[in-house]
This record gives structure tokens, sequence and C-alpha cells, in this order.
């Protein structure tokens, strides 16, 4: 091309570069099959005149000789500006294609997307309507194209089938276009999620006990699972946390995310499977809670309310909102509760340990929690030891000083229940350890006066 203004030297230098070549003719692509579709621009055009044509008989009014183009005088009308519209916008699209074969010796290809249920497809940058039939769009030949999946809640792509051939099973995969025309469906189905669920929810601490935002993850299969990868989201896309390399959740376990970690271990003591910071807070008049594996797989969703049905003493009351049961559907509102003591109970169960007495000698130790709790000025503590043993139940503050003992002597086997007085002690969260020689232990408790 000439170096002069009307040659287009500068492009067509660019063009002569493979990655650019490439990305200019999918995006021009992308865009013929869109925004430059006649039946688009026609409509826009329709849109356009609605809009103005109020205004333009004042606007002529404004010229003392009228309007004029190259003929002489005219008027504004609709079918003055389709004279001068319409055959550019239909002939235009099927002139730059035989340009582009002309000039750069590409031609052109269909490439189809076949219906969808269950999920969609982004081709490149545009994103087909799929879900009531399919659809057909023109490409180039020798250049690549990117086909992205988008499953559903709930679903998972299985694999990709182009030309009726199995093209892989990747979220994403980029297609290399010959000179034949291509049809490509995508396949989902259902995730089954028998692992891993939202199990308890902070989204508006006390201010007394700020814990910031966390949520607490349960494994309730019978293996470790390997999060590495795995995603948080809450109702924005762009508010993601990816779970580090090497993050596990044992069989029966916990993992909580938190948004300030130290804030959450001054309130939480002790809990150490607790992964951060995550870059984001969780709206307190409600919010979505999401959680994909590596694959961006929606495992598990809750979007939570502070107002009834949902449990309204977890907006800014202290409390957190817990799973009822794991077994529950945590999309409803009825299968959560606010938890019974202040600050939740990350890492262990949402339900309190029975306390009701047993005639039977326990088989195991068992320390339970305290109640009631958040108490003033005493609280009483239980506990289960299947033999006779010393026992040192002590209390300790926040900085992991001792400031009573409640007990330190020998202990017959049974359930047992001792009283705590904190009548001398400040406000604030205490720990309590109970130490024999077969079993120790330990939880907080919040004096709050």
């Amino acid at each position: 091309m000439s170096r002069d203004l009307f040659g287009f030297w500068i492009i067509g230098r660019m063009i002569e570069n493979e990655t650019y070549r490439e990305m200019f003719l999918n995006r021009f692509a992308d865009l013929l099959n869109t925004s430059f579709q006649p039946d688009y621009m026609l409509g826009l055009i329709d849109s356009l005149d609605t809009a103005i044509e109020p205004e333009m008989p004042r606007d002529i009014d404004r010229w003392s000789d009228n309007w004029y183009d190259n003929s002489g005088p005219t008027n504004y009308s609709m079918e003055y500006i389709r004279s001068l519209t319409e055959d550019y916008v239909v002939n235009y699209p099927a002139f730059i294609y035989s340009e582009i074969r002309d000039t750069l010796n590409t031609d052109t290809l269909q490439v189809t997307l076949a219906q969808t249920t269950n999920g969609s497809v982004k081709l490149n940058s545009i994103n087909p309507n799929t879900k009531t039939g399919s659809w057909t769009g023109i490409y180039f030949e020798n250049t690549a194209i990117t086909l992205s999946a988008k499953p559903e809640p709930g679903f998972q792509l299985t694999s990709w089938i182009v030309n009726g051939e199995n093209a892989g099973s990747g979220n994403e995969i980029n297609l290399e276009l010959t000179d034949n025309p291509y049809v490509i469906e995508p396949t989902f189905e259902a995730v089954s999620n028998d692992e891993i669920v939202i199990n308890e929810i902070n989204y508006n601490s006390s201010d007394d006990f700020d814990a910031g935002d966390w949520i607490e993850l349960y494994n309730f299969s019978d293996s470790e699972i390997d999060l590495s990868g795995w995603v948080f989201r809450d109702d924005d896309d762009e508010h993601t946390f990816i779970l580090p390399d090497a993050t596990t959740i044992q069989s029966g376990g916990y993992v909580v995310l938190a948004n300030d970690t130290t804030a959450f271990k001054t309130v939480h003591p002790g809990i150490s499977f607790v992964k951060g910071e995550v870059d984001f807070g969780l709206g307190g008049g409600g919010d979505q809670v999401r959680i994909f594996n590596e694959n961006e797989v929606l495992i598990d969703f809750v979007e939570y309310a502070n107002t009834a049905p949902w449990p309204t003493t977890a907006d800014g009351e202290g409390y957190t909102l817990e799973l009822q049961s794991h077994e529950s559907d945590n999309a409803l509102a009825e299968s959560w509760m606010a938890s019974e003591e202040i600050g939740g109970t990350p890492g262990s169960s949402n339900i309190s340990t029975s306390s009701e007495n047993e005639t039977e000698t326990p088989q195991i130790f068992a320390l339970n929690q305290n109640y009631p709790n958040p108490f003033n000025p005493s609280t009483s503590i239980s506990f289960v030891l299947p033999q006779a043993e010393k026992l040192n139940l002590k209390v300790f503050n926040i900085l992991g000083q001792e400031v009573h003992t409640i007990v330190d002597r020998q202990m017959t086997a049974g359930q047992h229940v001792l009283s705590f007085d904190a009548s001398n002690l400040p406000s604030g969260v205490y720990i309590y350890r109970f130490k024999s020689n077969s079993f120790s232990d330990t939880k907080k408790m919040i004096l709050l006066k």
C-alpha cells in the first residue's frame, strides 16, 4: 500500500503481522455477525429517526434556504434517509468479505453453534443466542476462534462436539478454521455435589466482636478433598478469591474463608484452617455466596437476606447464619438458623452437643460449650469423663494469660457441671482449657457486661 493518507499504509503494515491479522479478522467477523447485521442496522436507523424526527422541522427552519443535497433543495424524511443508507447497510457486508478475499487471499466459511440447553457459548467477543435455536455466523479461513462454555448454575461442560467429533472437555478451546464449514455443539450435564457445602456465613459482625466477613465450608464426604484453585465469589463476578495451592479439607473437616484473618483470629483464636485475605466483603442487606471448583463449575450456592424468613439476628447482633444440617437444601431460608452463641461456631458442628444426663458410663471424653454464652457474670461448663482422672480446667484471656483455675483435682467418671463466676473480670473473649492425662480440649466463651 502507498504511504499517502488515503492508502491506509499503517493498517496495511500492521496486517502483515500474523498475530494482529488474526485479531483484526476475528474482531471484524464478530462485528459483521452482530452490530453490522443489516436487520440490526436498519432497526437502529428506525430508532434514531423516532428520536430525532420531532426536532427536525425546527432545525430545518433555522436555515433560510432549507436543506440541500447534491441535487438541490430537500426536506428531511425517513424515505430520504433510507435512500442514502439502506443500500449501504444491506450490501456492505458482502463488499467487505469480497475485499478481504481479494486483498488478503482469505475466504470465508460458516460457523454454526447448535442449540444449547443448561448452558451457553461465548465465541471470541460475542455471546450468540443459542437458547431458542442454532446460530450461524461467517468467519475467515486460516484463523483460530476461541469458544468458551458458560454452564448454568448446577451444570458443567462435558464435551465439545465439532463436526461430529469430540474436540475436548475444557471450558475454553481454540479452534483452528480451515476451509470447511463447522457445526459446534457443547454438551452440559448436572453437577453432582455430595461433598462440599456452604455451612456457615458471617456477614455483619457486632461492633464488640468484629471477626470480619467469613464463610465456612464443610466436607461431609468420606475422603479428603483438594480445594486448590477453587473459587469463592459473591454476587459480583469481579469479586473473586482463588484458594491457594495445597488447600485441602479433611473428611468431616472445615475450611474458613475470611476477608480479615487478623480480626477473625482475634475473636476465634486457635482456628488454624483459615484462608485469606478475601478482598471483598459480604453485603449486610443480603448477598450471594458461590463456590466453584478449579474448572469454574458451580459447586454450591446460597443467596441470603437480612429479613425474614432468614434469621435476622445474624445482621449486626453478633450471631452467624448456620446450616441446620448438611443434608438440608441450603438454598432455602428455613434450612438456616442463627448461631446459638455470638461469633458462631467456625470449625465445629452447628448443632450443640446434647447436655442431657445419661445413666450409662460415657465412653469418650467430651468438653461441651459453656451455657449461657455470652454470659454475665456466671456460666456453667459441662464435660464428660469416661474414667476417673485428675482434671485441670483453667481460664485464659485473649492474650493467653491465665486468669482463673476452675478445678485442679481428681474427678470421678461421668458427666460433670461446674460453675464459673467472672464478676472480677472485664468483658471480652476468654478461653477455657480442659486437660487430663488422656485428653485435652479448648473452647471460647464471651463475657458481656
